[in-house]
């Protein structure tokens, strides 16, 4: 079990906080805050400096706190308080107490920096009408330390509106370089609130301001740091794009350090691009665009290491830790064993300080990563030994500089390579330790690492109570902070997908392990209830990170729904797990029922759902279809048939797992018949949904628009000849109807359409696809390509005029990303965006005469009274399935439709 990547890009990868607080921290005379763990940036270069000079104590204070030895700089600071009270200076003693505050805050010590802020902030307070320019200067920059501090703390809105009054400030002193990082910050908190849009929406202004003002280093910075932002919120070739510019500038005025920070910040950019690409399901382009954007990353880190005479040493240092991750992930590792020496020799020269400490602590973790193979034999990686020495060395600098959050960070990590090495005596007294420090600072972004850690050496000693126990307070710790690092920041938002995921699934595997062993009923429906939730907030996590949102408004709990409304509909939960597939099923009015499959473990079920996929995409292969249907037929629903038709079961709800979704449950086959043929099926994303409401015939209102030549930016796309009989066929229906046709399927006709019919459904038949990524899901209208992020601007706008939402969405032609598990996410995430409650799309491209039946049956059906539309759709795809002439009875015309969301 490896600990999380997330723990050794910690200080490679923009980090939240490390960005929130880099763009808040208080010039000279005050104290120049980082902007991130990737390039050691003074934002000296982005505030100026106040106009008075700074005391004698403050100038210590400052330079210890720049060094990172924020416990040496605490004693100082408060001297200088004391001082310029006693000498009368408000606006001195203001800072030194804001400086404080600050310096408490990277200790860990909240309630301490939460007082000294509030004696800054009174201290500031007018005492007379005229406030002078240098106040105004020193209020804005201690707001900005108020509201990283209410930031830090989860007071997310109180933060945003403390920045926004920032702003204004800046604003009415007019400096520029003030007003964009006060934007900046507040981008950072709307996506801790989860509203993407408005952030993305900020940062745009932000592009617009800057582009106004003359190139300068407050320039090249601001851009810079508005590139990092855009890729922390995932707009990452508009990230590129801006750091690109940056280095322009700082290449033009010839900044060594900016030209160095905008390197880095681009090859970080580079990495985030190439690491959403799933290469197992990749194709040849996308494969080759991988290897171009890692190969770009290695040479732009080169550059800075090549000019390192003119670079603060520690600036190359990260650089060099950079290309070792890379190259180490890219498995050349021949190459990166080659670096260690040179990296091991310039750590050795850094001075005592927490950046230095993170840096070793990051070599640490890549030499553990390190593996021998055909190129590099054992003995030529350094040892067990070799590593815990040189952490070692990071934990006697922490020691000196009594820095908690450093010292609990480097006993784990020493923990950890113990427990690689499989020295669990020694691996876990230290792990206990980093846990009891990191708790003591109310520091859960390192807590949950080391409760994980040390759940794992229990559960592996078999002490089933102990391991859950420590299991638990790891996900309770999660929880804590999961919206910072899902909404927050891409690069930890993959790591918590790939790497913190196991925290959930082996949670899990233990209860799911326990409850057979429970003979009471209350408590084994408690914990299989307990079971349920923690994998469901895992999926509402994978939401979250899709949507790049913290929060979506689902308010109905399926369980409710099945008891109140559609007893004769079930909901089927498989849980992949490494060693076995668990089902938890739910019936109305009855208990949760348990299935176990330990044959099946998640790696032969994976390979056997892609080999599904790839059979079900291709024709004549009736056989094999059925064979491998059959298959996972018996894994996921014959356990249970024999209640479901006890029951009388009609629909069944699927809330898949993993690979799961990339499979139409429709051709799961039993021996004789598909499952399509015997239930109405539907898949919802979790046991939290959006109020459903029955589609009503009488008073359904479609607004539908198709497109059957692509626009001429979208040449590569075939035509739709068959589009024009869907949409003279929903014109036929006799219901209200508004039809938009190829050049009338334009953005703003069809916004003054939705505006005006108030549909409640909405059919589009044109050209799209679902992706891994917001940026890769995108509909073609006649006037461009709408990307998933830019739909809100169509639809959400529209909610206020609107009587009632979106009850279904009906995505005709549109295809889905291939073999990727979250492109179901893809399908959701588009009705979400329209308002919509539900939403119809294929799993890949179809026929697009196959097309023209599957819509008219669905139309025939939808709404009709006892009609749902998991029937409707079902009635539509039967319709293919039992084709006469047998032209589209294959699975592969029928299956991939897929209904997510309210089955109502």
């Amino acid at each position: 079990m490896k600990l999380p990547t997330s723990l050794r890009r910690a200080f490679v990868f923009l980090l939240l906080v490390a960005l929130t607080a880099g763009l808040c921290g208080i010039a000279t005379p005050g104290l120049a805050q980082r902007s991130d763990r990737q390039v050691a940036v003074n934002l000296s270069e982005v505030n100026p400096p106040l106009a008075t000079q700074p005391a004698s104590l403050l100038d210590q204070g400052k330079a210890l706190y720049d060094a990172e030895q924020f416990s040496r700089a605490v004693p100082i600071l408060q001297q200088a308080v004391q001082e310029a009270q006693a000498r009368g200076n408000r606006l001195q003693q203001a800072i030194a107490l804001s400086n404080l505050s600050l310096t408490y805050q990277q200790l860990g010590a909240w309630a301490e920096a939460e007082q000294a802020l509030q004696q800054s902030l009174g201290l500031l307070e007018p005492q007379q009408a005229t406030v002078t320019t240098q106040q105004l200067s020193v209020l804005a920059q201690t707001l900005n330390v108020q509201a990283r501090l209410q930031l830090g703390q989860g007071q997310a809105q109180a933060a945003l509106e403390t920045w926004e009054r920032t702003a204004m400030l800046y604003q009415q002193l007019e400096n520029t370089t003030g007003v964009v990082q006060s934007r900046i910050n507040q981008s950072q908190a709307l996506r801790s609130l989860g509203f993407y849009n408005r952030a993305i929406a900020t940062l745009t202004d932000i592009q617009r301001l800057l582009e106004s003002s003359a190139d300068s280093l407050d320039k090249a910075v601001a851009l810079r740091s508005l590139g990092d932002a855009l890729r922390v919120s995932g707009t990452l070739d508009k990230s590129y794009e801006q750091l690109e510019q940056s280095l322009q500038i700082a290449q033009a005025i010839g900044e060594a350090k900016a030209i160095a920070a905008a390197q880095i910040s681009l090859a970080n950019t580079r990495q985030a691009q190439a690491s959403e690409i799933n290469l197992d399901v990749a194709d040849r382009t996308d494969q080759e665009r991988v290897r171009q954007w890692r190969g770009e990353a290695l040479q732009r880190y080169q550059s800075v290491v090549e000019t390192r005479p003119s670079l603060p040493l520690l600036m190359v240092v990260q650089a060099q830790l950079n290309q070792l991750n890379l190259l180490i992930s890219m498995e050349r590792i021949a190459e990166a064993v080659r670096l260690i020496p040179a990296i091991q020799t310039q750590l050795n020269q850094l001075p005592s300080s927490r950046a230095a400490i993170d840096a070793q602590v990051n070599f640490a973790h890549s030499l553990i990563d390190l593996k021998p193979g055909a190129t590099v034999t054992p003995a030529e990686l350094p040892s067990v030994l070799d590593i815990a020495n040189g952490l070692s060395t990071a934990y006697q600098q922490a020691i000196q500089l009594n820095d908690q959050r450093a010292i609990s960070y480097v006993l784990g990590t020493l923990g950890y390579l113990y427990e690689q090495s499989e020295q669990f005596s020694d691996a876990k007294p230290l792990t206990q330790q980093a846990m009891i420090l990191s708790q003591s600072i109310q520091a859960d972004d390192l807590s949950y690492r080391w409760q994980w850690q040390l759940g794992r050496m229990v559960k592996l000693e078999n002490q089933q109570s102990e391991a859950i126990a420590l299991y638990s307070e790891a996900y309770n710790s999660l929880q804590r902070v999961r919206n910072d690092l899902i909404a927050a920041n891409p690069d930890l938002q993959f790591s918590f997908r790939n790497d913190v995921e196991p925290i959930y699934r082996d949670l899990v595997d233990l209860l799911l392990q326990k409850a057979p062993q429970v003979f009471k009923p209350k408590e084994k429906q408690a914990i299989l209830g307990q079971a349920r939730s923690i994998i469901d907030s895992l999926r509402v996590a994978e939401l979250q990170n899709f949507f790049r949102a913290a929060c979506l408004d689902a308010t109905s709990q399926i369980d409710a729904i099945i008891n109140e409304q559609t007893p004769t509909a079930a909901v089927i939960y498989p849980i992949l797990l490494r060693d076995r597939l668990e089902i938890i099923l739910k019936l109305a009015g009855t208990d949760l029922m348990q299935y176990t499959l330990p044959a099946s473990s998640e790696a032969e079920i994976t390979q056997v759902l892609k080999t599904f996929r790839r059979e079900l995409q291709e024709p004549y292969t009736f056989r094999s279809t059925k064979e491998i249907g059959q298959q996972v037929y018996n894994w996921l629903v014959q356990p249970m048939r024999d209640e479901l038709d006890r029951r009388g079961i009609k629909t069944l709800i699927f809330v898949l797992d993993g690979a799961l979704r990339n499979i139409p449950m429709s051709a799961l086959y039993d021996g004789n018949h598909y499952l399509i043929e015997n239930f109405a099926v539907s898949l919802e994303l979790g046991l939290t949904i959006r109020n459903p409401l029955p589609l009503r015939r009488n008073a359904m209102r479609i607004l539908a628009a198709g497109l059957v030549n692509p626009p001429p930016t979208a040449s590569t796309y075939a035509q739709l000849p068959n589009v024009t009989t869907e949409l003279d066929f929903i014109s036929s229906l006799g219901l209200p109807a508004t039809i938009l046709r190829d050049t009338e399927f334009t953005k703003p006709l069809f916004k003054q359409s939705l505006q005006q019919a108030n549909p409640q459904v909405i059919h589009l038949a044109t050209h799209g696809q679902f992706g891994v990524n917001p940026e890769d899901t995108f509909i073609l209208y006649a006037d461009g390509k709408v990307p998933l992020n830019q739909l809100a601007d169509l639809f959400k706008t529209e909610q206020r005029g609107r009587s009632r939402a979106v009850e279904l969405l009906v995505l005709s032609a549109c295809r889905t990303a291939t073999g990727d598990s979250r492109t179901v996410l893809g399908i959701a995430g588009t009705a979400v965006e329209a308002g919509a409650r539900s939403a119809i799309a294929s799993l890949w491209s179809l026929n697009d005469a196959a097309t023209v039946p599957v819509i008219e049956e669905l139309y025939r059906h939808l709404g009709q009274e006892g009609v749902t539309r998991a029937e409707a759709l079902r009635q539509a795809q039967l319709k293919l399935l039992q084709e006469p002439e047998g032209l589209y009875t294959h699975p592969r015309y029928w299956s991939p439709y897929v209904l997510v969301g309210s089955w109502l």
